[in-house]
């Protein structure tokens, strides 16, 4: 009777512990002490924490589940699973748990959805999933998408709340966090990705950011970029110096691992997004589309970064706008380091509109989740002593005035771990002077300062009231007192 042997293929070298590796099973012509040696290292690596991944992405976590002539991927323990590179699988079921209780019914949430893989690309690896979204779902979500008050996209790590505004970045996005349709999506990414789906997104482990909801309309185009934000591979420190957010995710940190972006809709012309570091697909770019690449160019005036990005658009692999389908592509390596070859773009809209939704995903915690807080500064002095915010930046330069802060109306700001603010206290006819001042600390999601009373003595107050001087007596030599704690978002 033949027996069981696996054979190690390491992929992306073995310098690196955490390397991935691929395991293949075969027919072993051996004796009996060949087959124990194979099932002692598969004991070995499911002991110490590492998973087996078939093709399909269905777990191997026990020797009898090994197919004789598959080809296993092994994930080193504390790594996520990647697709791998070449993968193309048809009649994939992402079951939906409906995890997260949201109020759907038994039929809306259990049916899985069938969805076929196609790699387009190997490094970086990228895929088209057909059929990921039904057309009534991509035209609810598009609904969903003009019903929102949309604004120019922002850039960084905190464009979930805002960011900022890039003339490189000329569409117009929304959010949807937590819509019935949205975490449906959400939850669908997460079993594509063979992620555990969160419903409270805190703590540790793989997180998503919530669909970002974009419209391209005629010549809008997003620059080529990386979805990663960290300082990158070659920068020997992962830490964040205002925040100390750690981005290395190759070791305890976190970052963007994956980027799943939905097609809401098709496009007449252009609004592919474009791989400049992978090679075009058969069929994709110019050879196809007669004309486009011309018509795309004389869209804008020359050496403009559209105009230089409609080449790269048609001389790289350009995945074109389907309705129902996505695209998945990893902005990490195997290791938890960032691939610079991830840099993508949105390619300019030629004719129509490109109605879309992206998904980034993390590794472990969000960026503005594990460090933003909710701060709410209160000034308890009556006049005419006058209350200013300031914001201090942490590089040395000049504080900047915020706003006035009024007795009894709390003064609201997003900030985030590590950020300076300060108050600044004037009275009629004498000079404004530096108050207290406090630095940021992550430790709770909302945080309230309130400024008491002052101990300053070269400040002169004309008149304190009964209220103050009780203040007075309550502080004495304090010129603050912070309150910490944790509270519904402001």
């Amino acid at each position: 009777m033949a027996s069981w042997a696996v054979l190690f293929l390491i992929v992306g070298g073995l310098a690196s512990p955490s390397s991935a590796k691929r395991v293949s099973v075969q027919r072993a012509v051996g004796a009996a002490e060949q087959r124990e040696v194979a099932r002692d290292e598969f004991a070995a690596l499911t002991g110490a924490g590492e998973r087996l991944f078939s093709s399909r992405g269905e777990p191997r976590a026990s020797w009898g589940a090994l197919v004789e002539g598959e080809t296993v991927q092994h994930v080193a323990r504390g790594r996520h699973f990647l697709w791998p590179a070449g993968s193309r699988v048809d009649g994939l079921e992402l079951a939906d748990p409906d995890g997260d209780g949201d109020g759907e019914s038994e039929s809306e949430s259990a049916a899985a959805t069938v969805v076929s893989l196609e790699a387009l690309a190997s490094s970086p690896r990228v895929f088209r999933v057909h059929d990921f979204m039904s057309g009534a779902e991509a035209d609810e979500m598009m609904r969903v998408t003009q019903s929102k008050t949309m604004r120019r996209s922002g850039t960084g790590a905190d464009s979930a709340g805002g960011g900022a505004t890039s003339s490189t970045r000329t569409s117009e996005n929304a959010w949807d966090v937590d819509g019935k349709l949205s975490l449906r999506l959400q939850r669908r990414a997460f079993a594509l990705l063979k992620l555990p789906w969160k419903a409270d997104r805190g703590g540790g482990g793989p997180s998503p950011d919530g669909l970002q909801l974009l419209r391209y309309r005629q010549k809008q185009a997003y620059i080529v970029h990386t979805d990663w934000l960290g300082p990158g591979p070659r920068v020997r420190s992962q830490l964040d110096p205002s925040t100390g957010f750690d981005w290395d995710a190759s070791q305890d940190g976190s970052d963007r691992f994956a980027t799943i972006f939905l097609y809401l809709s098709d496009v007449e012309g252009g609004g592919q997004t474009v791989f400049p570091e992978a090679p075009p697909a058969p069929g994709g770019n110019a050879e196809s589309f007669p004309g486009e690449q011309a018509e795309a160019t004389a869209l804008f005036s020359a050496g403009s970064w559209q105009h230089r990005m409609v080449k790269q658009c048609f001389s790289s692999l350009a995945v074109r706008p389907k309705k129902g389908s996505a695209i998945l592509f990893y902005n990490q390596l195997p290791t938890g380091v960032v691939d610079p070859n991830s840099a993508h773009g949105g390619c300019p809209v030629i004719r129509g509109t490109k109605y879309a939704a992206n998904l980034w995903v993390w590794s472990g915690a969000l960026f503005h989740e594990s460090t933003k807080v909710q701060a709410e500064f209160k000034c308890e002095l009556a006049p005419p002593a006058k209350c200013a915010l300031m914001y201090v930046p942490d590089d040395g330069g000049a504080a900047v005035a915020m706003g006035d802060v009024a007795k009894g109306t709390p003064y609201k700001v997003t900030t985030y771990q590590g950020h300076g603010w300060q108050f600044s206290i004037s009275t009629e006819g004498h000079k404004s002077r530096a108050g207290p001042a406090w630095t940021i600390s992550a430790a709770r999601d909302t945080q309230t300062q309130v400024l008491g009373m002052t101990a300053d003595k070269s400040i002169k107050l004309r008149s304190l009231n009964k209220a103050q001087r009780k203040l007075k007596e309550l502080e004495k030599d304090k010129v603050a007192h912070v309150q910490q704690g944790r509270a519904d978002e402001l």
